[in-house]
């Protein structure tokens, strides 16, 4: 079943926390590592709406579970960033709210569940598309998808 709705905007990654994979700040070095602006700029330039587009193709999520995960903020607050400790592009997902049932505008058809994995799908197959397409995996030894100055800008 297809989700026929418009991919809203990418998510904006300016702004945001150390993601909950980090212990502590100095796990990272600091936000600059995480190359957030250079990711937003990829999501940006196309590989949000075309990840956006290929899950809606495949979901099973209906419209109201969608608007339901718009509501609470799943879509908008997934987080994308460069995880310097493992070389890879990574993402978080954002807790559903324990008001969630309080924040909906309509009823919920199924529980949050059933969305937050929907979105979890969501953010797999963009982080999938931008590796695919915009990191280059020949330019690492072990076949993994590396950060090029080329693609993002100097770091």
């Amino acid at each position: 079943m297809a989700l026929d709705v418009e991919p809203p905007e990418p998510p904006d990654l300016s702004n945001r926390g150390v993601p909950g994979a980090f212990e502590a700040v100095e796990a990272v070095g600091g936000a600059a590592d995480l190359n957030r602006q250079e990711v937003e700029t990829v999501l940006r330039d196309g590989a949000w709406r075309e990840g956006f587009e290929e899950w809606a193709a495949y979901t099973d999520l209906t419209e109201p579970e969608y608007r339901a995960a718009r509501e609470l903020g799943l879509i908008e607050g997934l987080d994308f960033y460069w995880d310097p400790v493992e070389g890879r592009l990574a993402f978080e997902l954002p807790a559903v709210p324990e008001n969630w049932r309080d924040r909906l505008s309509g009823e919920l058809p199924t529980g949050p569940g059933t969305v937050e994995t929907a979105v979890r799908e969501l953010g797999q197959t963009v982080l999938d598309l931008v590796n695919e397409v915009y990191l280059d995996p020949a330019e690492s030894e072990g076949g993994d998808p590396v950060w090029t100055e080329e693609l993002f800008g100097e770091r």
